[in-house]
């Protein structure tokens, strides 16, 4: 696996698209501080999936977009992609199968991040699952940035063993474990939840089994029960039969007297009636007189009301002119006591002026000596410290010196004995056989991963159909329950309006006390009546209150009845032409059905008035109804809300609205209960569809778990394979290397040797004269800052004296202005005042001019205010004359009204009675139909039983008692038992199953963690024995080692201890050691597992150049394996690149890339000078 190319837009300072083709194992970025290097090491490691952005030297995400320069704006983006040749196919998963592979990560300013695979969307997990256990990764031991050095090899335990597991390949193994464990802890809870519900299904059954039980024994006391209800009702059919014809007989003789007491009651009517008609007349006459009394004493008060006003307004512009004046006056003191303040602050001000110049012309003098004073302060001081620095650095340069010299000649001898034992131990590993059983394992592994994503897809498919179907049944069931809610709604209704219906002659009593009742009642024939077949159209909807009380006992009337009635229309389906008064509308176009002579010369006006002033112009037959419950014909008049006859009617009230509203319930019914059928069927059809679907689902999960496990096992086979394989390449390559590193590192030594005498010797020579002029230096530099300090405070001082003095003038200059704004705002003040002093006595004078007249006006209207009243009361003395007589007649109708009342009331209870037996007839007959028996035949009730109805009752009582004794029952226990019976079965077998899979987990985990273990030991102790040879080279002689904390599962410690050095612990090491520390321990990674490449940023600016030549060959050695794309400013570092990548600046903030070919710049400049 190569890196082969990197391109970067609007990622930090690389606004414009940039590509970076890395053609070489050897690439070197290059540039000046602050040119944008970094932000390349950056880029790479966030495609790979970094996700702090402190990581990535940001505060937020967003900040690895450009953000503008002055010359440009920002963008909204920034996206980097790296590509990849996989020719060797060392990647993971399934991608491992493609020869390319292209990643991308773009964001944008509002927070979205997306990934990308070959031009895919997927997700960061996919992009991190793919460089598992290639040693590559955001925060891997291949990427090593500024800073990193120190971080790595002061690593945490825990931190450090995470390179050694990436290195180790166990990364991905890890993940699987993880989600192996995940799994576990899913499938034990689900286990638990199993578990509890077998316990409560138990429970649940053992309950149902004995609600089964007292069910069957309730259903056989409820026939029972059934039986001697049938008995009762039988005994109480006879009973009310008999008190009907009773209440018969009784109807007939109140109904001859009570239309005698009618007749005389009529005439009573008749005499009020015309007295009435006088009083109105009298009433119209005097309307006139009375408003005439009131516009006179709406004239009085009104003139009443302006010259109270007017007062009022006098007595309030005499208050304001006082005020005013009092205004005036205070501003003019306040003008004069500014005027002196004013004049007292500005000749202080002028005093003070002297003194602040003196201070000014103090400091500057005193600020023009200060420069030379702190420049020879700072000269003195800066040449102790060069002469402190350069004999510190002789002492230590001497110092390392005679280490060195020890070191090396320790070394020298230890290095033989190793070239010894590496010579013997090469050409010793066969590596044919592991290789073709490799390549086997790869082809079961591709043949498992493509079964595997086929299952996938399917069950991706099923999954979608899983939802989609349970989102229709969820939905279908919302509908079918809003439709049951509306048809019970409209059952409900139904049922209230029926029950209303029959129960409507037992409240009768309490109807008639709102309305006058119709003619005496009596029993007539059964047969189609006008409420029945009433048709109302669309117009007459709103009036049916007032239909029903016109039509009045019309509405109980029959249609076209052979046998005598009470009322009979004869309804001949002709239509009719109405005849009414003109203007008006007609009463027939509010009925539709059936069309009688009765109401087609009705005319419908909005009032009783429009109505009277008509009523001359109606004809004998005609009459009008008002909308305001008045009915008015040529000679007569009727208050439908007072007439004794239409209140007779009252028993009607509400039965045609109550009819029509059955009849639309009875339509609205049918369509609901057709659409509540539809839905109904619709989610059966969803349920089935549903059921099917999750079977399917959980069938291909079954594939998909077992085709995972298999391809675990596959997996796990071919890591170990890849391991000794690895094992085996490293250790040849490893053993090879050391043997050449260790031939060159001794004759390195013995040339360094040498070089150590000689630098010993001029050492010594130069530090003797430096200590000598220590003591001289430092007596120079403290008398130098002593004058410094002096110079400092006084200037310090003389500010402070300075800005006290400021500070007052400013505080005297601020009162002065204040003291200015007063007086003038004081002055503008009294202007305004005095206008508004001259606007006052004008309006005053206005005002006092309008008094007279008003007066004037108020007197004439008094004048004519008790003229009218006088003719008022004369006209009020005949009006009481005439209310008088009415009122006499009022009187001798209500006493006939009064007998009328208690003969009706008689009439009406025995009615009541007789209808209240009628309904218990009808009830008992639907009771019968209830419980579908027959009604038995009325000449043989009494000899079907010999029970009384009081013994029938305690029979009923009794077996109600045994019933109640049950308790709460379950009717539906035995179907419930059957259903719950098969759940737990159901769930046994669930559990059965989850069992099984639990322990093949368990497995899994097992093998797991043996193989994690196997793995990650081998790689520590071959890591460490790689670091154990590789530090002494890189250093010259000591030791390193890593070392687990406790157990092969705990944190792992890097110690080191370069040659001549006692201490082990990594914090006490120079910056170059803990440099070379950590390349020394990646390095030894590297040859154990190499990465596909390698990122260093900077690495060797800790090093000398003795150091930066070892670092550059231990990097060209490895460049044969992994691929090196490093920054650096060393020019060795940049000789051994075959590739220089210049990054620059030419405009602040924005990066742009050079490219040179080292290589083939060498073959261009010899073919030149050819």
């Amino acid at each position: 696996m190569r890196l082969r190319s990197l391109r970067l837009a609007g990622f930090k300072s690389f606004v414009h698209p940039t590509t970076l083709n890395f053609k070489q194992d050897l690439t070197a970025v290059v540039g000046p501080n602050g040119c944008g290097k970094s932000n390349v090491i950056d880029a790479i490691r966030w495609v790979m999936g970094e996700s702090s952005a402190r990581q990535l030297r940001g505060e937020a995400m967003s900040d690895v977009i450009f953000a503008g320069t002055v010359n440009k704006k920002p963008i909204g983006q920034a996206s980097v992609e790296l590509h990849f040749e996989n020719t060797f196919g060392k990647l993971g998963g399934a991608y491992n199968a493609y020869t390319e592979l292209s990643i991308r990560r773009q964001v944008s300013r509002d927070g979205r991040s997306d990934y990308f695979l070959n031009g895919t969307r997927c997700r960061r997990r996919d992009i991190t699952d793919i460089f598992l256990g290639t040693g590559l990764g955001p925060r891997s031991y291949a990427v090593i940035e500024q800073g990193m050095i120190n971080r790595l090899v002061e690593a945490k335990p825990d931190d450090l063993r995470v390179f050694l597991e990436e290195a180790a390949g166990v990364s991905r193994y890890q993940a699987r474990r993880r989600e192996t464990q995940q799994h576990l802890e899913d499938t034990r809870l689900n286990l638990s939840r199993l578990q509890d519900l077998a316990d409560e299904l138990g429970r649940r059954r053992r309950a149902l089994e004995r609600q089964s039980q007292a069910a069957l024994k309730h259903k056989k006391l409820v026939e029972d029960r059934r039986v001697a209800q049938l008995e009762l009702w039988t005994v109480q059919h006879v009973n009310a039969a008999n008190r009907q014809a009773i209440h018969t007989t009784k109807l007939t003789q109140l109904g001859d007297d009570y239309r005698q007491l009618r007749s005389r009651l009529n005439d009573l009517d008749h005499a009020v009636q015309q007295q009435s008609v006088r009083l109105s007349q009298l009433l119209a006459e005097a309307q006139p007189m009375q408003s005439a009394w009131q516009d006179a004493e709406r004239v009085r008060q009104t003139a009443v009301a302006n010259l109270s006003q007017q007062q009022q307004a006098e007595s309030r512009l005499l208050e304001r002119s006082t005020s005013v004046e009092a205004q005036h006056a205070a501003l003019t003191r306040q003008i004069e006591h500014d005027q002196t303040v004013l004049a007292e602050l500005i000749a202080v001000h002028d005093l003070s002026q002297p003194r602040r110049q003196e201070l000014i012309q103090t400091i500057s003098a005193l600020e023009v000596q200060l420069p030379s004073v702190q420049e020879q302060a700072r000269q003195t001081h800066t040449e102790l410290q060069d002469l402190r620095t350069r004999i510190q650095s002789a002492q230590q340069k001497r110092a390392d010196l005679e280490r060195e010299q020890d070191h090396i000649s320790r070394q020298h001898t230890r290095q033989a004995a190793q070239i010894a034992q590496l010579e013997n131990a090469l050409n010793q590993l066969d590596q044919t056989a592991l290789a073709d059983e490799l390549l086997d394992i790869d082809d079961q592994l591709v043949e498992v991963t493509q079964t595997l994503l086929r299952l996938r897809h399917e069950a991706n498919s099923a999954l979608e159909s899983v939802q989609t179907s349970e989102q229709s049944r969820i939905t279908l069931r919302a509908q079918q329950r809003e439709l049951s809610q509306v048809f019970d709604g409209l059952r409900g209704e139904q049922r209230a309006l029926l029950a209303l219906q029959e129960k409507t002659d037992a409240k009768q009593v309490n109807a008639q006390k709102n309305g006058n009742k119709n003619e005496p009642q009596y029993v007539e024939p059964e047969g189609a009546r006008l409420l029945e077949q009433l048709q109302v159209s669309t117009v007459g909807q709103p009036h049916l209150a007032l239909i029903e009380s016109v039509l009045g006992q019309w509405l109980k009337a029959h249609i076209n009845a052979d046998a005598p009635v009470g009322r009979n229309l004869f309804v001949s389906g002709h239509p009719l032409q109405p005849d009414i008064l003109a203007g008006t509308t007609a009463f027939s176009s509010w009925l539709t059905e059936p069309q009688s002579s009765v109401w087609q010369h009705w005319g419908v006006v909005d009032t009783r008035t429009d109505a009277l002033e008509r009523q001359s112009e109606l004809k004998p037959y005609q009459s009008l109804v008002t909308l305001d419950g008045h009915w008015v014909g040529a000679d007569w008049a009727i208050d439908l809300a007072r007439d004794a006859v239409s209140r007779s009617g009252a028993e009607n009230t509400g039965l045609l609205a109550r009819r029509i509203r059955l009849e639309t319930l009875n339509a609205e019914l049918l369509a609901s209960e057709a659409a509540l059928l539809e839905a109904t069927n619709a989610l059966k059809e969803a349920e089935q569809f549903h059921t099917q679907s999750v079977q399917a689902q959980q069938g291909l999960a079954a594939q998909i778990n077992q085709a995972e496990r298999s391809q675990q096992t596959i997996e796990l086979a071919r890591a170990r394979l890849d391991s000794k394989l690895q094992s085996q390449q490293g250790q040849i390559e490893q053993q090879r290397q050391q043997l050449s590193l260790l031939s060159a590192s001794q004759e390195e030594d013995m040339e360094r040797l040498n070089d150590v005498h000689m630098e010993q010797a001029a050492l010594e020579l130069r530090l003797n004269p430096l200590i000598a002029q220590v003591g001289s230096r430092e007596q120079e530099a403290s008398t130098a800052q002593q004058n410094l300090s002096q110079t400092t405070l006084q200037i310090q001082q003389l500010r402070m004296q300075q800005q006290n003095a400021e500070l007052e003038t400013q505080t005297r200059q601020i009162r002065i202005e204040a003291l200015q704004t007063t007086s003038d705002r004081a002055v503008f003040q009294q202007s305004q005042l005095e206008g508004e002093q001259h606007q006052i006595q004008t309006e005053l004078a206005q005002v006092r001019a309008e008094i007279p007249a008003l007066t004037l006006a108020l007197e004439v209207g008094e004048q004519e205010a008790l003229a009218a009243d006088q003719r008022w009361q004369a006209r009020q003395v005949e009006l009481k004359e005439a209310q008088a007589a009415v009122q006499q007649l009022e009187h001798d109708r209500h006493s006939q009204t009064q007998a009328e009342n208690t003969l009706r009331d008689e009439l009406e209870n025995t009615r009541l009675a007789w209808q209240v037996e009628k309904s218990n007839l009808a009830q008992l007959a639907e009771q019968f139909a209830s419980l579908e028996a027959p009604v038995p035949d009325a000449t043989q009730l009494n000899t079907q039983t010999h029970k009384s109805e009081q013994t029938l009752h305690a029979d009923l009582a009794q077996l109600d008692s045994a019933i109640q004794r049950l308790g709460e029952l379950n009717l539906a226990a035995p179907a419930e038992l059957a259903e719950v019976t098969e759940r737990f079965d159901e769930l046994n077998h669930q559990m059965d199953d989850l069992n099984q899979t639990l322990a093949q987990l368990d497995d899994a985990m097992q093998t797991i963690d043996r193989e994690t273990r196997s793995l990650f030991m081998d790689t520590f102790d071959r890591v460490n024995h790689e670091l154990q040879q590789l530090f002494p080279k890189v250093f010259g002689g000591g030791e390193a080692r890593l070392i687990l904390e406790d157990g092969w599962q705990s944190g792992v410690r890097f110690m080191a201890q370069p040659p001549g050095k006692r201490n082990s612990s990594i914090a006490l090491l120079s910056g170059g050691e803990k440099a070379l520390t950590a390349l020394s321990l990646v390095f030894a990674i590297f040859k154990l597992n190499p990465a596909p490449f390698c990122l260093l940023d900077e690495v060797d600016a800790p090093l000398d150049d003795a150091n930066v030549a070892r670092f550059c060959r231990l990097v060209t050695d490895l460049s044969k394996s992994v691929q090196f794309i490093y920054i650096t400013h060393n020019k060795l570092a940049m000789m051994m690149a075959g590739e220089l990548m210049g990054v620059t600046m030419p405009e602040a903030g924005i990066s742009k890339l050079v490219a040179v070919n080292l290589d083939e710049a060498e073959t261009l400049v010899a073919s030149t000078g050819a």
